[in-house]
């Protein structure tokens, strides 16, 4: 840079930076100053905002003072003022208001009138969500007793924001009692902040407290209660935000009032004029100096500059400058002409010794390229390079001028810095391999030699090498492929041995020395390979041996053999054979597969073997069967296949424990194969089934009698530690090819014959049959029906009604299910809920049930039926799964039925179960309220004891006894045996299957008091059932008195 150059910008610079010093410093002064006005007017603004929010709410208490403490309003709370309403709070009554709700509530909190109205339109609205939630009884807008003592703010709803007023309901002179309250709501929409803003003249947002804040005010977080923000949004405007209480102190609306920045703008203005003023002043102070320094200084500074600039240095005179005048620059130009007249003196002296100099340098330089060697000169003070030859600089990959000049370590020298064996070790000279770096990167080795010589009376060191890099190369490389391979043969993991011709083993690794037993100082060039396999296979061996070194592809690179190891154990061996190239010398590993053999035997067992019994599983099963049956179809006989289960097995694993139920089923297992024949199969096919194939031939005789004779065999018991078990079986018989022709289908087919058996009783056989077949495809269909009308809607509840006399009211009735096929026929739950109960589908088809019954059976207690009750059957099915009364609470729950509204109906069979998880679900019934009722009673077990234990509150008398009353006596002494008992107990009891006038009669006269049956009505649809609870006198068709 220049000297004018620098001058000009350090005094352009000095002065721009003292103006924009002064400039930002004014500038954050007066910024700051008028900033802080902004601030103070904005918060004046927020509080004018807030305080037209706080008279909107003093004209709605005002207002509603002068509706709630009148007589009229006492009138109609009393109920006496029936025109209150219809003249007080008409639609255009209420538009004037401009209100969104007005609600009378009595004494009690309990809501007299409720009134919501569109303050836009002036017509009536639903109420505003979330307002009668704050008016619930105990409310503290609902306490006030006095006038005085009335409330009034902002409340904070669903969806919005209000002004609320409440106000006790009191004479015109607020005296005497309170009649209720009175609560008027304003809304605070947009329409109402536009309103306010019209008024104080400022745009006005009023937002509820806990919404997200606008995003130019979402930098700085939330709001908090009594903080009032003032943030300016851009160069324009200004906001302002505040948050307002609710009557209870909590966050409840958010004001936001923006305005334009006129403080901010005038401020501006005035500054930049003055500042404008200042940088006009620096401008011309900066022209000013700058003129002088160019007239005085910088002119005659770049004319001395441009003289020397123009001093011939190459030429033969040096020329002189001229600068006039007394001051410094004329001094300085008078001493530049003395040196320049120096230097031409000296110039005339150094052209001698030049060419001196080069005719030396010439000379040297033919010397040096003329050998076919590198040759280097270095001068040990500096030890960098003087000269090289072409030959060095050749095989280096660089020029000479690269090269000279540069540091000779690093280059040849391997050496440590400051360990050069010449230089700093003293020695008279250097002969070693060394390594030259070549410009690539790339190195070559050399032969270097360094020697001491004399150049004009000053030491130089002479360097000379050749290239040996090839040789040394191909010498690393012989000597690391011997390595490799020794290492590789010694360290393969497998036991390796190198043969000659003769069999004499030459080499051996550690492997086989651990295999063979022996060290390998007495295997190595002194045994035969031959004296480690036995005599009947080294023969064919040695074939081997012979055709591999005719022709490798003559004899197996692969086979196994037995070796034979010191110690005389016998290990299986995997050998692999191949000849090395070029020799009569073989190579040979052998791996010890023993062990891997062992496990693929030990494998194959466990894949066809069930684990705990040792008997064949699945697989083994098929596979067997699948031979079986081929050897049957070739010989034309029958083949028997038995399916066992054990009956009850689970109350053991429950009772007794699991590894109680693996000992029992492994004795179970040998009992089985004590009585079968060895040609037979036994094979466990999971949990507690076991299946037996007797080969034929055989017959269905011979088969029934085997399966006979393991009953008798398992009628004696089974002895566990302390325990004496009885365990039955349950036998299905099949036949081939009468009953299926695949190991597939048999098995299906003994499955089915199995659970006929079950259904039998237990502890017996029977054999398949085709309506087996039929009856499996029949439920399998009414599975597959029952899941659609699940899924679609298909399940309807019938009503059957319950009646008490006298009177023959309707008490009740009990829910019954329904399916509606496609078609529109109706299916009796008798040929489904079996199905339902064997697939799982009695849990949702439950719950359909009763969400429909409860939420029927609400439905008319809410239309005036208020003592109504429901009874639902309880499937013993049901009572497996421990989550059954959490789903009943939850479906009454969900449809808002009294739980003390229900009854629950079970079988005497799911109480006998007496189950923990049964007895603890009817406990959580009864908890919630409901009640439980003992069906079809009399029917299985009834026994008083056990129905004194059990949470029951009545009993149904079975339909099978009073059918032939009052005729047979037998029936009749049983059902007065009921009803004394049930008395006894304070038991209700309901009579089912009432079908006669008779039968009622003489039930009544017994002391029964409830009926269910065909006589009053057959189970109805909801529409029929609705009309029977609304005749005045649905069974009017019946005799008023029940007659024998």
């Amino acid at each position: 840079m220049t000297l004018r150059k620098a001058t000009l910008l350090l005094t352009g610079f000095g002065t721009l930076a003292l103006l924009a010093v002064l400039y930002l410093s004014t500038h954050s002064i007066i910024d700051t100053s008028f900033l802080i006005l902004e601030q103070a007017q904005t918060r004046r603004n927020v509080e004018r905002a807030k305080n037209a929010v706080n008279d909107e709410l003093q004209k709605l208490d005002e207002l509603l003072v002068d509706w709630a403490v009148w007589d009229d309003t006492v009138l109609f709370m009393h109920g006496k003022d029936k025109s209150y309403a219809s003249s007080n709070l008409n639609d255009r009554t209420l538009a004037s208001l401009r209100l969104s709700a007005i609600v009378f509530l009595d004494t009690r909190g309990r809501v007299v009138l409720a009134l919501g109205v569109d303050p836009g339109k002036g017509t009536r609205a639903p109420l505003p969500e979330g307002l009668l939630d704050r008016l619930q009884p105990g409310s503290s807008l609902l306490v006030a007793r006095q006038a005085e003592d009335r409330l009034k703010g902002l409340v904070q709803l669903t969806h919005e924001v209000v002004l609320m007023a409440s106000c006790p309901i009191l004479s015109s002179e607020a005296t005497g009692l309170s009649a209720g309250t009175m609560v008027m709501v304003r809304p605070l929409g947009s329409r109402e902040a536009a309103a306010i803003s019209e008024r104080i003249l400022l745009p006005l947002t009023l937002e509820p407290a806990d919404s997200p804040l606008p995003t130019d005010l979402a930098g700085h977080g939330r709001l908090a209660l009594g903080q009032t923000r003032v943030q300016p949004l851009n160069q324009d405007i200004v906001a302002g935000a505040a948050v307002m209480s609710d009557i209870w102190g909590q966050p409840a609306l958010r004001l936001v009032v923006r305005q334009q920045r006129e403080i901010m703008a005038q401020g501006n203005q005035a500054l930049r004029q003055s500042q404008l003023w200042l940088i006009a002043c620096g401008l011309l102070f900066l022209a000013a100096l700058f003129a002088f320094l160019e007239r005085r200084v910088l002119s005659r500074v770049l004319r001395l500059s441009g003289q020397v600039e123009a001093v011939n240095v190459s030429g033969a005179e040096l020329g002189q400058v001229d600068m006039p005048g007394t001051d410094e620059l004329s001094t300085l130009a008078g001493r530049i002409n003395s040196m320049l007249n120096e230097l031409q003196r000296s110039r005339q002296s150094l052209a001698v010794q030049y060419a001196a100099t080069e005719a030396q340098e010439q000379y040297l330089q033919r010397i040096l390229d003329s050998i076919q060697a590198g040759v280097m000169l270095v001068d040990p003070e500096t030890r960098r390079i003087m000269e090289v030859n072409a030959f060095a600089a050749t095989l280096a990959g660089r020029t000479r001028e690269e090269i000279i000049g540069s540091m000779c370590h690093g280059f040849v020298c391997p050496s440590a810095q400051g360990q050069c064996p010449v230089l700093d070790l003293e020695q008279e000279g250097e002969q070693a391999v060394r390594k030259l770096m070549r410009a690539d990167g790339s190195t070559r080795s050399i032969l270097k030699s360094v020697s001491r010589i004399d150049r004009g009376g000053k030491p130089i060191l002479l360097e000379t090498f050749i290239d040996v890099d090839d040789l040394l190369k191909a010498q690393e490389a012989l000597a690391r492929s011997e390595e490799t391979y020794r290492t590789l043969f010694m360290n393969t993991g497998t036991a390796t041995i190198l043969i000659k011709e003769d069999t004499t083993i030459s080499l051996v690794n550690q492997e086989f020395e651990k295999l063979s037993g022996l060290p390998r100082e007495q295997v190595e060039g002194r045994m035969s390979w031959t004296e480690f396999f036995s005599s009947e296979i080294v023969e064919g061996m040695l074939r081997h041996h012979v055709k591999r070194r005719v022709s490798p592809e003559l004899a197996p690179r692969n086979y196994e053999a037995e070796f034979i190891n010191a110690a005389g154990e016998r290990r299986l061996v995997r050998l692999t054979v191949a000849m090395l190239p070029g020799t009569t010398t073989s190579v040979a590993a052998l791996e010890d597969i023993t062990e891997q053999k062992q496990a693929e035997e030990q494998l194959r067992h466990q894949a066809f073997h069930d684990a705990l019994t040792g008997l064949p599983n699945r697989l083994l099963l098929h596979d067997r069967m699948e031979r079986s049956l081929e050897s049957a179809r070739r010989e034309g006989v029958e083949i028997g296949v038995l399916l066992m289960d054990l009956d009850r097995f689970k109350d053991v694993n429950d009772t007794l424990g699991h590894s109680m139920g693996d000992k029992l089923l492994q004795m179970v297992a040998q009992r089985l194969n004590s009585v079968v024949r060895r040609s037979d199969t036994v094979a466990r096919l999971g949990g507690d089934e076991f299946v037996v194939v007797m080969d034929g031939p055989t017959s269905a005789e011979a088969v029934a009698r085997v399966a006979g004779h393991i009953l008798d065999t398992f009628a004696e018991p089974f002895v566990l530690e302390n325990h004496s078990l009885h365990m039955g079986l349950s036998i299905g018989l099949a036949m081939f090819p009468a009953h299926g022709d695949t190991p597939e289908v048999l098995l299906k087919n003994v499955d089915l014959a199995m659970y006929r058996a079950k259904e039998r009783g237990r502890n017996t056989f029977d054999f398949f049959t085709d309506e087996l077949n039929d009856q499996v495809v029949h439920r399998l269909m009414v599975a597959t029906g029952l899941r659609r009308a699940l899924a679609s809607d298909g399940i309807e509840v019938f009503y059957q009604p319950k009646i008490m006399e006298p009177g023959r009211r309707i008490t009740g009735a009990e829910a019954l299910v329904r399916w509606r096929r496609e078609d529109g026929t109706l299916v009796q739950p008798d040929q489904f809920i079996s199905v339902a109960e064997d697939t799982g589908l009695i849990m949702p088809l439950s719950d359909i049930v009763l969400r429909i019954a409860c939420t029927q059976a609400q439905a008319w207690r809410q239309a005036g039926r208020k003592n109504f009750t429901l009874a639902v059957n309880l499937s013993p099915r049901q009572f497996q799964h421990p989550d059954l009364a959490a789903r009943i609470r939850a479906i009454v729950e969900e449809t808002g039925l009294p739980a003390d509204a229900l009854e629950f109906e079970i079988t005497e069979s799911t109480l006998m179960n007496n189950q923990p998880e049964t007895m603890e679900t009817l406990k959580a019934l009864v908890g919630m309220g409901a009640a439980i009722v003992l069906d079809d009673f009399g029917k299985e077990y009834s026994s008083l004891g056990y129905i004194k234990k059990m949470p029951i509150q009545a009993i149904k008398i079975d339909r099978s006894f009073v059918s032939d009353l009052p005729n047979d006596e037998d029936d009749a002494a049983i059902v007065q045996s009921i009803l004394t008992m049930a008395r006894s107990l304070e038991l209700r009891v309901v009579a089912e299957g009432v079908e006669t006038a008779g039968q009622l009669w003489f039930l009544t006269n017994l002391g029964c008091r409830e009926f269910q049956g065909y006589y009053f009505s057959p189970p109805v649809p909801t529409e029929e059932m609705t009309r029977l609870l609304l005749s005045p006198d649905p069974f009017a068709r019946l005799d008023a008195t029940p007659q024998a």
